[in-house]
């Protein structure tokens, strides 16, 4: 692999990470409410932007240095 398709691999597994921990958080302390909604829209902006797009870097980038 390039050093880009290690560091795009390396970032998509990273990302992945933390959509894992992200998914797992949850609060019933109702003044926790802003706090949630700021951790699913960046599990939304994570699935649906960063996470595409790293998928498609990733498969683009040949796997050889030349």
């Amino acid at each position: 692999m390039t050093g880009r398709a290690t560091r795009a691999a390396a970032l998509h597994a990273r990302v992945g990470e933390a959509l894992d921990e992200l998914r797992g958080m949850r609060c019933n302390d109702p003044a926790a409410g802003p706090a949630l909604d700021a951790v699913r829209l960046t599990t939304h902006t994570l699935e649906q932007w960063w996470l595409p797009e790293l998928t498609r870097v990733v498969a683009a980038t040949p796997m050889t240095g030349r």
